[in-house]
This record gives structure tokens, C-alpha cells and sequence, in this order.
């Protein structure tokens, strides 16, 4: 598993054909094996997460993720995949269990995905805010900046 700290969007991971997790967490509070709580979230590109990492191609799955809730893994080993963008209407909760659910991604060996462009609609409450997107995937209980093409913004615990 490698580290990259993207600094623009030319950047290019360059990631294994064997095997590998892409860990997000914030910058301002980087990781550590003493405080986990810097993660974000996490996906395994490499099958069933293992309980002990033990070559740069895995990496044991840290306490700190539920998968579904803000982790998942994709039970086949998989080069290449991306979101579907097959559900983007939702509660928090809702778009969550979509994008941390294998089912609602395409993957193969062979096809080079690019980046998914899903325009998420996330209900709130009785005012729904439209038309706006949010990458990577938010985690419950963070806090993101939501603004939209109506100029309607706001910062929101999701």
C-alpha cells in the first residue's frame, strides 16, 4: 500500500496489478497506530481484507472502519473500478450504504475507469439541496460545505 499525497489533479496514482487499499484521511490529523481518528474512509481493491498485512500488495483493515458504514472492499481482486453513480438521490445514510455497497460499482482487469462524475441530491430534512457533488464520499458525523447552482451553501454534519 502506498502513500500519495495528490497535489493536483495531473497527479497519477500508481497503483499495484496486484493488489492494493487507497486509505483517505484528513491532513490535519494524519494517522498514527497511537490515533486512527484521522480517517476518512477506506477501500480494498485486493478481496476480503486480511487480518495481518503482510507484503506492500495488503494491508490489514484498521479498527477505526466498518465496512459499509465507511470502508468497503471488492471481493475479487480488481485492477480498475468506479462508482455507478446508480444511486445519487438519498439521505446521508442512504448514499452511504450505495457507495460503500461492491454491487453499485463496476470493475475489471482490463477497462481504465474515468473519474465518476455522479451529481449527488442529498434529502436533509424538508428542504433538499440539489445539484451539487462531494468527492471523496463523506463519512457520518464529518462536516462538509455544501453549495449548489442556486447558490443555496451551508456547512452541514452529515
Amino acid at each position: 500500500t502506498a502513500v500519495v499525497q495528490v497535489t493536483s489533479p495531473a497527479t497519477a496514482l500508481n497503483l499495484s496489478t496486484s493488489g492494493d487499499q487507497i486509505f483517505a484521511f484528513n491532513t490535519a490529523n494524519i494517522p498514527s497506530s497511537s490515533n486512527l481518528s484521522g480517517f476518512i474512509t477506506a477501500i480494498n481493491m485486493d478481496g476480503v481484507w486480511v487480518t495481518t498485512g503482510n507484503s506492500s500488495n495488503n494491508t490489514a483493515k484498521p479498527s477505526v472502519f466498518t465496512d459499509g458504514l465507511n470502508s468497503f472492499y471488492l471481493s475479487t481482486e480488481r485492477d480498475n473500478a468506479v462508482y455507478n453513480c446508480s444511486t445519487i438521490i438519498g439521505t446521508a445514510t442512504q448514499l452511504r450504504a450505495a457507495i460503500y455497497n461492491e454491487v453499485n460499482w463496476n470493475s475489471n482487469d482490463t477497462t481504465l475507469y474515468g473519474t465518476a462524475t455522479c451529481s449527488f441530491t442529498l434529502g436533509i430534512g424538508k428542504d433538499d439541496i440539489t445539484g451539487f457533488s462531494l468527492y471523496p464520499n463523506p463519512v457520518k458525523g464529518s462536516k462538509v460545505f455544501i453549495s449548489s447552482a442556486n447558490n443555496y451553501a451551508e456547512r452541514q454534519t452529515v
